[in-house]
């Protein structure tokens, strides 16, 4: 009930703040340098009381020159009182209005270059939940002020795109094309599936999964035409990335759950986690293979030779020779699920993400080498190497993490509501994190730059 009440409340809050199109962020005075987003939050998060973001607008690697400081708050309205039909249950919700105000800020002279104010909408009367959203949740779009303030930024007739950012959805699952151009969106509590350019912004698909969805994983070929999807239900789909079309399905008629699905390197092969592990033929659709590991297998992924399997299964993680079906190394230690296990990028390491804590070991001998620092109470979720092994990011419930990748020590921790994946851009400079909240593009340098919490 609670992540149904989120999505439609971000669903309504995005209606209010999106304006629809992607804005741009202006370039440096003098330098034509692009500027970046580095995001600090404070204030408090409740909305009884004021909550405040503060953005510094800034060249990269650079020093902040503006301020964008967005205060927003929410007036309580009326109380409404829910009953749940055929049930004894009930519940009041508070239904509010909330107010965002804007100000820009030249941080070299101090000077407040403009404000601006967008006034939420009055909820209406007390609807029924399926048909009237009434929670507002979630954080404004910074980029809609953006786009009001560019004047004001001395800026240059070439602007550049400024960081991709979706607000107002829930996002479980992401994907990046091998080239970055592509980035695919799904979410488990829906069967939406999304496709941008990420060079334009522009949605270039907009679909329904299968009865249930899209949202556990999602893996691009090598050339971006075509993309996994695994969901909550018994197959994992292969899609027609320009046209939505089903291509291929893989899965048994039999009660079960996909949990992730990837292609091997020649895409020949495509291998499903869920109850157990599977290879199927990503031309035909038939098995091949079936891996048995001894509980729900989380995720799947190849080694870059297409000889192994590495999953994540109830507290362990496996690596299985795919010839032989037998798993050579297993990882042992955490005391919970294991949500994801990844190979380092030189397939010395594996990292492992689990309920309790997150885990670096040594892939030859299945010994744990590092247990990383930071939000050990937390729900984790997922995990991703940065392309030069050099960073770890990880999301939990709360906190978006950047790790040194060598000793796991927390490097940065960000504020953030429930991050459930995440994906590094090819070239390493930018992390585009999925949620509940939406999905957000963050540049690796500002994450450097950022205090840790």
């Amino acid at each position: 009930m609670i992540h149904t009440l989120q999505r439609a409340a971000s669903v309504f809050l995005a209606a209010i703040l999106l304006s629809g199109a992607l804005p741009v962020i202006a370039q440096g005075p003098g330098d034509g340098e692009p500027f970046g987003l580095v995001i600090r939050m404070e204030g408090d998060r409740s909305w009884g009381s004021s909550l405040v973001n503060e953005y510094w607008l800034a060249p990269e690697n650079g020093t902040p020159r503006y301020e964008l400081l967005m205060e927003t708050t929410a007036t309580t309205v009326q109380t409404c009182h829910y009953s749940v039909t055929g049930s004894p249950d009930s519940f009041d919700v508070t239904r509010r209005q909330l107010d965002v105000t804007a100000t820009l800020t030249d941080l070299q002279t101090g000077e407040v270059l403009g404000r601006e104010q967008l006034m939420g909408r009055r909820p209406n009367s007390c609807a029924p939940i399926a048909s009237n959203p009434h929670v507002i949740w979630g954080v404004p779009d910074p980029q809609v002020f953006l786009d009001w303030f560019g004047p004001l930024v001395e800026a240059t007739a070439d602007l550049p795109s400024a960081p991709f950012t979706v607000l107002g959805d829930s996002f479980t699952a992401l994907a990046l094309s091998a080239d970055g151009t592509l980035l695919a969106a799904a979410d488990f509590e829906s069967a939406d599936l999304n496709i941008w350019d990420l060079q334009s912004g522009e949605m270039l698909l907009d679909i329904e999964v299968g009865p249930m969805g899209a949202g556990n994983g999602l893996h691009f070929s090598r050339d971006g035409t075509r993309l996994l999807t695994a969901g909550d239900g018994v197959y994992a789909y292969l899609l027609d990335t320009h046209s939505g079309e089903v291509l291929l399905r893989f899965g048994l008629d039999r009660d079960g759950v996909v949990t992730d699905a990837r292609f091997s390197p020649d895409e020949q092969i495509v291998a499903t986690s869920g109850r157990d592990v599977r290879l199927w033929d990503a031309n035909s659709g038939d098995l091949l293979q079936t891996f048995a590991p001894s509980d729900m297998a989380q995720s799947v992924r190849f080694n870059a030779a297409g000889t192994q399997l590495l999953t994540a299964s109830g507290s362990r993680a496996y690596i299985w020779d795919i010839e032989s079906g037998e798993h050579v190394v297993v990882f042992e230690g955490h005391q919970d699920y294991v949500e994801r296990a990844i190979f380092s990028p030189d397939e010395t390491q594996i990292a492992t993400i689990g309920w309790d804590r997150i885990r670096i070991w040594d892939v030859a001998t299945g010994d744990e080498l590092a247990r990383c620092t930071g939000g050990e109470e937390e729900e984790k979720f997922t995990l991703a190497y940065s392309p030069d092994g050099v960073y770890l990011a990880s999301g939990s419930f709360l906190t978006l993490r950047l790790l040194d990748a060598a000793t796991c020590e927390q490097i940065t921790a960000l504020e953030r509501d429930d991050t459930r994946d995440m994906v590094f851009s090819p070239d390493g400079l930018r992390l585009i994190v999925s949620g509940y909240s939406g999905i957000t593009t963050y540049y690796v340098a500002d994450l450097l730059e950022t205090t840790d919490e």
